[in-house]
């Protein structure tokens, strides 16, 4: 689009009506965005730009969440994990329970399970097929307590530090006795997604990134923000308040219980 401009040309109601208007998503526009200021930055960096960076007055406007991020009740979540086959339901668990990302839990080897300590050791991550030795971010690797489900991880270990501790089930194809799924895609549209539209809770946008949300509210209410940030491997706070989905009965329970301290317990009128 700009390729042909010099520095000095690059306006900021070019850039503008340029970003205003093309069809992509807010996080596609914000990189953009990005990617021409950095060009800036680094003009100013190396001595070919005097003036202030032009794109820091370009705006991508608000943020408009394009699927639901709804909040499962804890009858909701239960009547889920009694669905779920137990492969199935220990990937949603240590989500649920842990903070991990789904490719953090598939990335999972044998020797990242302490049962001496009771921690899981995030050290890397994995996503459909592929291996990476490094997590998501340097803030991503850490130690994060499995809690009861200690007992449940021990009985899935087969004495092979090198293996992978998650490979679903599934049905055998090219007459193989039995095969595997490693794929959170596949993992999600033929056993969890199902499961959640059966019990009536589907919603687009479900999937075990709502798991990981569903941890971070709790974490968040339990430790505080911070500590929950820790857990959770966010870079910064403001990542892991923007992960907490809002806790209506949590909510509700507050407002009571502060109109209870001022009105009394029959929520009279203050005369």
């Amino acid at each position: 689009t700009f390729e042909k401009l010099m520095l000095c040309e690059l306006q900021p109601l070019l850039v503008q009506r340029w970003l205003d208007s093309i069809k992509l998503s807010w996080a596609t526009k914000t990189d953009l965005r990005n990617i021409l200021s950095g060009a800036f930055t680094k003009a100013i960096d190396w001595g070919v730009w005097k003036d202030a960076n032009p794109i820091e007055r370009v705006h991508v406007g608000p943020k408009i969440a394009v699927r639901e991020q709804r909040k499962l009740t804890d009858e909701e979540m239960r009547r889920l994990l009694a669905a779920l086959s137990e492969d199935v339901r220990m990937i949603v668990c240590v989500g649920l329970f842990c903070t991990l990302r789904i490719s953090e839990i598939l990335a999972i080897q044998e020797k990242h399970l302490d049962f001496t300590n009771g921690l899981i050791l995030v050290r890397q991550s994995y996503c459909r097929g592929s291996l990476a030795p490094t997590t998501k971010t340097p803030r991503s690797r850490r130690d994060v307590p499995m809690g009861f489900l200690e007992d449940d991880l021990k009985r899935m270990m087969m004495g092979d530090p090198e293996r992978f501790v998650f490979q679903i089930k599934t049905r055998p194809m090219w007459g193989r006795e039995t095969a595997i799924c490693r794929d959170d895609r596949a993992i999600r549209k033929q056993f969890l997604s199902p499961a959640a539209k059966a019990l009536g809770i589907y919603w687009k946008g479900f999937g075990f990134h709502s798991f990981r949300r569903e941890a971070v509210t709790a974490m968040s209410a339990e430790l505080g923000v911070s500590q929950a940030m820790r857990m959770a491997g966010h870079s910064t706070a403001s990542m892991s308040l923007h992960y907490t989905l809002a806790d209506v009965q949590k909510q509700d329970a507050a407002v009571r219980s502060r109109q209870e301290a001022i009105l009394g317990k029959t929520g009279a009128k203050v005369q």
